[in-house]
């Protein structure tokens, strides 16, 4: 890469927007002392990414501001530009494919510093990587300033080991060594952390299993005690229809004794009736009869306390009989509740069943969305990619255009001021000659089908560049839909994903693979792609193939063999494929992303 523009504005003395060319690779700024030309260094190391105030010569990171004169207010940001010059792709990263860098540093007076490649925002980070290697930085070698020779031939080994390792080129690996420890060393906490949680959890687990069985028992228990209850209700029902039943011939004896009674007292009526008939009609013989009457009045006394007790009983009976008939509405009120109850109970469990049949149909309905969900996924993931990379290609293409669109913008004002001057001195000659007339119109003539020619030219690049930008915004719209669809995808195939561990989770083959350690060994769907519309077909040929694992020398297991059926793939050679005359064979559908699967592809196939 090659410096080709410096741009200040607002920083230090450059109060106004201020362009310095660089058009070779011997450039010189000069002019009297106090004039800005230390400021054009601090602008270059400020804009790489020096954070030290001090070593701009100033007491605060604000002091880079303009901070105003006796003619010009302050200023509220400064800001700084580098353009290089990246033809030879030389830059590193994803920055290789531009044929210009910019690199440009913009400072607010509240503090904020933002930091852009190309019109992107960027980490200050991102500018350091960027010129990791090269030389360049806020405190490289490549900048040498006032005082940097005494302090280069004055520097300790550790410093001058600095210098050398950036000369080298070996400073960006070491601050990749750098970052890479960093990440380990979070990944380390990370996983003692998540070993903490995984035996919070084995705890938890172990409480809710107990929780589980002792609600399990409960459950038991309670259907257990409504059984009981139940039988209990049934057996006092029973009982009550026996009692009705009893109590009802009671009343019906004791209502014939009662009629016997008073057919007995109507007897016996009529026959003290006879006797006073006789008393009154035999009144001669009382004396004789006393006796008699007598007997008959013990007789009569007798019958009438017989009648009183058989009154007594049929009131007793009749209060007995309105008892039994209040305590059989209740029991009837009680049969009506239990039934109720059975119904509701009975609805209950029919809509636990049909909830338990729901959440299994739902499981397997999720189960046979995974596969497609992940071939959507990564359906959406490769146009993602495609739109992304046309977008990077049409904005390379529009940069490139607008700066062919300058070029011949400037050589079209060249032209026009050549044209001006051409005719001032035209019109300062006081008498040309015909000859050297002819000879300026011609230059004239060949000046204005230039213009023209260039205009022309213009205006085609400035359609191009339209096209271009309407392509640049198709692009991005289409990469938004992409992004749109692939962030909906991954939703969907995270919950898949959750479903599928979760099922994993209990699969027997899991206890094994881990003791084996064998679990995070790769599978054999995670190294093919099947081109669109073939997915179904190589499920149904290579079925539990797909989840094979990846096993580069052979394990010894001895006699602890997999619980269930397991499959293993290794590096091979890949055979023959026999293809029918007319056919295309399935295999050529399928692509290895690595090709030592080519052998185990053509196996299984075959």
């Amino acid at each position: 890469m090659r410096l080709t523009q410096v741009k200040l504005s607002g920083f230090k003395s450059f109060v106004d927007p201020t362009s310095i060319h660089v058009p070779g690779q011997l450039v010189g700024i000069v002019g009297p002392n106090g004039c800005g030309k230390s400021n054009v260094i601090d602008a270059v190391r400020w804009v790489l990414g020096e954070s030290r105030a001090s070593a701009l010569r100033g007491e605060s990171m604000q002091d880079v501001i303009f901070n105003g004169s006796g003619n010009r207010k302050a200023l509220a940001r400064a800001s700084v530009e580098l353009l290089f010059d990246n033809s030879l792709g030389r830059a590193a990263g994803q920055w290789s494919q531009y044929a210009e860098l910019s690199v440009r540093r913009v400072l607010q007076r509240d503090g904020e510093s933002s930091y852009f490649i190309n019109g992107t925002h960027v980490r200050r980070r991102d500018i350091t990587d960027l010129f990791l290697g090269t030389g360049l930085g806020p405190r490289a070698y490549a900048i040498i300033e006032q005082g940097m020779i005494s302090r280069v031939i004055e520097a300790k080994p550790d410093e001058l080991r600095v210098f050398l390792e950036e000369a080298a080129g070996v400073s960006r690996y070491r601050e990749r060594r750098k970052e890479t420890e960093h990440r380990l060393a979070d990944t380390r906490e990370n996983l003692a952390r998540v070993t903490d949680i995984r035996t919070e959890l084995s705890t938890q687990i172990d409480k809710l299993d107990a929780q589980a069985k002792i609600a399990s028992r409960y459950r038991e228990l309670q259907e257990e005690l409504q059984l009981k209850q139940h039988l209990l209700w049934f057996l006092r029902r029973k009982d009550a229809a026996a009692d009705r039943e009893r109590h009802t011939k009671e009343i019906g004896s004791v209502a014939n004794e009662v009629e016997a009674g008073t057919a007995r007292l109507r007897e016996v009526e009529s026959r003290v009736e006879t006797a006073r008939v006789a008393h009154f009609a035999a009144g001669d013989g009382l004396n004789a009869a006393q006796a008699a009457v007598y007997a008959a009045n013990a007789e009569v006394a007798r019958h009438e306390s017989e009648l009183r007790h058989v009154e007594e009983s049929r009131g007793r009976l009749e209060s007995q009989h309105t008892e039994r008939g209040v305590q059989l509405a209740s029991w009837r009120e009680q049969r009506s509740q239990l039934t109720q109850a059975l119904h509701m109970w009975a609805a209950r469990s029919g809509g636990a069943k049909q909830r338990v049949v729901g959440a299994q149909a739902s499981l397997a309905t999720e189960n046979q969305r995974l596969p497609e969900s992940e071939r959507a996924y990564r359906a959406k993931q490769e146009q993602l990619n495609e739109a992304r990379s046309k977008l990077l290609q049409a904005e390379s293409r529009l940069l490139l255009e607008q700066q062919k669109a300058a070029h011949l913008e400037g050589n079209l004002r060249s032209l026009a001021q050549r044209r001006e001057r051409l005719e001032a001195e035209l019109q300062s000659l006081a008498a040309p000659d015909a000859a050297g007339m002819n000879a300026a119109n011609e230059r004239l003539d060949l000046f204005d089908r230039g213009l023209a020619d260039a205009q022309a030219g213009v205006d085609a690049l400035q359609a191009e560049a339209e096209a271009l930008a309407a392509a640049s915004a198709a692009g991005a719209e289409a990469a938004a839909e992409a992004s749109r669809a692939h962030t909906a995808a991954d939703a969907q195939l995270a919950t898949l994903k959750q479903v599928q561990a979760a099922a994993e989770e209990e699969a027997p083959l899991h206890e094994w693979l881990a003791r084996h350690q064998l679990a995070a060994l790769p599978r054999f769907w995670q190294k093919i792609r099947i081109d669109h519309g073939w997915e179904t077909a190589v499920e149904s040929v290579l079925r539990e193939r797909l989840h094979a694992l990846e096993l580069a020398d052979s394990i010894p297991l001895g006699v602890d063999r997999p619980p269930v059926k397991a499959s293993l793939f290794g590096p091979g050679t890949a055979a023959a494929v026999v293809a029918l005359p007319g056919y295309t064979p399935l295999q050529d559908k399928v692509h290895a992303v690595d090709g030592r699967l080519a052998g185990a592809l053509a196996d299984w196939f075959a």
